[in-house]
């Protein structure tokens, strides 16, 4: 019987050294005895310990509630991580539990503000939402632009590809009548009816004219019409400038747990 499952991740550090990184879990099964979880580490560590391996670091972000108790469990038995690999450290979450123009009076002043200036000085946006893989070329080509631009890696090209073919993604674009200002990837994570915010790119335009404020409303107005009952930033934000703008929709700051590690060497 499965009892436990992760995907690790090789991170080079020391020019022939690596972490061995868990950073979406394992995802532990509710029946695991404390036995088992003993067993899982000490398996992890001596299966790891064949190659330049110094440690395995256990570092969950988003996971179902019910594995929650099972995944504090496995974490009790592990040391804090010396080492911060994992660059994601909280996130904001948007409550769409509530009629949407009910929502909206909770936003910011400044973020209502900007809302209504956008709307009243440019009545020709359009909010496209795109589902399916044939027009995805266009924006990745953006994404790959800014990425390089900006000097991050992001995820790969095809872990946005396969959720568009998989029904389990979807790109938010807003236009002002044929020119592109500002669009998002949102990962529908429909079991637990909410939407993960996993990249946002915009034009020099739509930043001049402040369309990241609108396209996070177009976001949460979709949806909300789509039966999904939270939205999630995935990110808080690693400077004050972005976790400032999210949270003129949200004071939901969600800090995820702390990493734990094996040392191994």
């Amino acid at each position: 019987e499965l009892k436990a499952i992760g995907r690790a991740i090789y991170i080079r550090i020391l020019r022939n050294k690596h972490i061995v990184q868990f950073n979406y879990g394992p995802i532990i099964k509710e029946n695991i005895s404390e036995e088992e979880i003993k067993e899982l580490v000490e398996e992890l560590k001596q299966y790891f310990s064949k190659g330049n391996n110094i440690a395995v670091s256990i570092s969950p972000t988003v996971f179902k509630p019910s594995y929650e108790e099972n995944m504090s469990r496995l974490l009790e038995f592990l040391p804090d991580s010396p080492l911060q690999i994992r660059k994601l450290t909280s996130t904001l979450i948007v409550d769409m539990n509530m009629d949407t123009e009910e929502l909206y009076k909770t936003f910011r002043n400044d973020v209502r503000y900007n809302i209504r200036k956008f709307n009243r000085d440019h009545p020709g946006l359009i909010t496209r939402v795109i589902e399916n893989v044939t027009e995805f070329e266009e924006f990745s080509d953006l994404n790959e632009k800014y990425k390089a631009q900006k000097g991050y890696s992001g995820l790969d090209k095809k872990v946005y590809k396969e959720l568009l073919e998989r029904k389990e993604g979807i790109i938010v674009a807003i236009y002002e009548k044929d020119e592109l200002l500002s669009f998002s990837f949102l990962c529908l994570y429909k079991e637990q009816k909410t939407v993960i915010v996993m990249t946002n790119i915009n034009t020099e335009k739509g930043l001049e004219i402040k369309s990241p404020t609108v396209l996070v409303y177009e976001m949460i107005k979709w949806a909300t019409k789509n039966g999904f009952t939270k939205l999630d930033f995935f990110d808080a934000g690693s400077t004050k400038g972005i976790r400032d703008f999210k949270m003129g929709f949200t004071k939901n700051l969600i800090n995820y747990t702390n990493e734990k590690v094996i040392i191994i060497d």
